[in-house]
Order: C-alpha cells, then sequence, then structure tokens
C-alpha cells in the first residue's frame, strides 16, 4: 500500500464547512437588503407627505396675508392626487390658519397623514406675515 504525503485540494468536511459559511453569509446580506428595501420606501412616503405639507404651506402663503383673515384660507383639508407622489400611499392632507403670535402674523398649521403599517403623519408649522 502506498502512502501519499503531497496530497492537494480540499477534505470533503473543509468543502461542507465553506458552503455553510457562504450560506449563512449570504442569509444574513438577503435580510439586510429586505430591510433596506423598507426603510427607504417608508423614507420615499415621508418625503412625499413633507412635500405635500410643504406645497400646501406655499399656495398659502402665496395667497398672501390678506387673503388668511377670509374664509378661502380657513381651517380646511383638501384632495391629494393620487397620481403624485405615490399612488400606492393614500394621503389626507388638514390644514388651519389661526391669528399668530403677534397682530400682524398668521399661524399656519398643516398635517399630512396616511396609513403605513399603522397611522402616520408629517406635520408643518409656519408664520405669514404681513
Amino acid at each position: 500500500m502506498t502512502r501519499l504525503n503531497n496530497q492537494k485540494g480540499f477534505s470533503l468536511i473543509e468543502t461542507m464547512m465553506s458552503a455553510i459559511f457562504l450560506s449563512i453569509s449570504v442569509l444574513g446580506l438577503s435580510t439586510l437588503s429586505v430591510t433596506t428595501i423598507k426603510a427607504t420606501r417608508d423614507a420615499t412616503i415621508v418625503t412625499d407627505a413633507t412635500n405635500l405639507a410643504r406645497n400646501k404651506i406655499d399656495d398659502l402663503r402665496s395667497a398672501g396675508y390678506a387673503a388668511s383673515s377670509g374664509s378661502d384660507l380657513g381651517p380646511g383639508s383638501g384632495p391629494v392626487d393620487q397620481d403624485e407622489p405615490s399612488p400606492q400611499t393614500i394621503y389626507t392632507r388638514n390644514w388651519t390658519v389661526s391669528a399668530g403670535p403677534t397682530a400682524d402674523t398668521r399661524a399656519v398649521s398643516v398635517l399630512v397623514s396616511w396609513s403605513s403599517s399603522g397611522p402616520q403623519q408629517v406635520v408643518l408649522e409656519t408664520l405669514i406675515a404681513q
């Protein structure tokens, strides 16, 4: 019987351990990828809601201080175009215009809410000066 002293290659145990290590690594990376995709989606929804609130504040600000005392800028809610920004998310937008901290200002508050794994909301507040 001849004995081979210079064996080259990997044993079956080494190959199996490498395969197990590779499988665990790929599983961890796939879980991380799913978490990253969900976080990106949630961040996009919050960004869209913030932009909707900011757009409404811009609309109210462009109407001016004088119009803010009228009924057209009073408390209200309005539809949100579902084609923009995220057609799969339904947003509701409510706003209030009230007296500001000084006589020549109006306080504006815009609330955008939606349901994504529970109720969520973004509130932006600003002042309109005379």
